[in-house]
């Protein structure tokens, strides 16, 4: 879990006053990643990924899939549509 002090503050010039806090998380090393959050949609719009907003993921037609069910066995899908 990220903590504030991970984030990295960035001054934009020409006022070095004006400063703007990007969210990061500092992995081993002192090496930072920026933390961003995942969204989608059309041409101008966008709507973040929320549990009643679900990033849409169809897997291309003709994939062939294997999918296995502990209590009923294993079957090959293929995608249709």
């Amino acid at each position: 879990m990220p903590v504030p002090g991970d984030n990295i503050r960035v001054s934009l010039p020409p006022d070095p006053s004006n400063v703007e806090v990007m969210a990061a998380d500092e992995l081993a090393g002192g090496v930072k990643v920026q933390r961003v959050k995942v969204g989608f949609g059309a041409d101008g719009s966008y709507g973040d990924v929320t549990l009643t907003n679900p990033l849409p993921v169809k897997p291309p037609v003709g994939a062939v899939l294997s999918v296995t069910i502990p209590s009923v066995g294993s079957f090959t899908v293929i995608v249709t549509a």
